[in-house]
C-alpha cells in the first residue's frame, strides 16, 4: 500500500470546520481539550496498524493465490475486510490535517520497516519464505 492522503472533495474546509465548533460548544470544548490531542494519536494509531494489516492481509492472499490455496471463503472475507477498511481508510483521511498528514506517511514507512524486521529477524524487508 502506498502512503496516499489525497484531499476528498467531500472534505470540510478550515472555514466550515470552524463554524462546526462556533455553532457546538461541547465539541468546541472537545476541539480545545488534551482529550482530543490523546484521541487524535488513539485513532491514528489504529488507522496505522490497519492500514499495515490491510497491506499484509493482501501480500498473504497473494502467496495463496500463487498457490491456488486463496479459496471461494477465504477470498470473499478478505475482500470483506478491504471494503471495511476502504470505508473508514476515507472517514479517517478526512480527519487528517495539516502536520498529521505530513506525519502519518513517515510513520507508516517507519511502522511498516520494524515489522518487517519483527516478522523476519533482519532488515532486509522481504517476508522470508519459499517463493516457489
Amino acid at each position: 500500500m502506498s502512503c496516499e492522503l489525497k484531499k476528498r472533495k467531500d472534505m470540510m474546509t478550515e472555514e466550515e470546520i470552524q463554524r462546526k465548533l462556533d455553532r457546538n460548544p461541547t465539541l468546541k470544548r472537545f476541539a480545545e481539550s488534551k482529550d482530543n490531542e490523546k484521541c487524535s494519536r488513539l485513532l491514528l494509531m489504529a488507522y496505522l496498524m490497519f492500514s499495515i494489516a490491510n497491506e499484509y492481509t493482501e501480500e498473504a492472499n497473494d502467496v495463496l493465490r500463487r498457490h491456488n490455496l486463496l479459496h471461494f471463503n477465504i477470498k470473499l472475507w478478505s475482500n470483506r475486510l478491504s471494503q471495511t477498511f476502504d470505508k473508514y481508510h476515507n472517514q479517517m483521511k478526512s480527519m487528517m490535517r495539516g502536520e498529521a498528514k505530513e506525519l502519518f506517511c513517515k510513520d507508516y514507512e517507519e511502522f511498516e520497516q520494524m515489522c518487517r524486521k519483527f516478522m523476519n529477524g533482519d532488515d532486509r524487508g522481504e517476508i522470508k519464505g519459499n517463493e516457489s
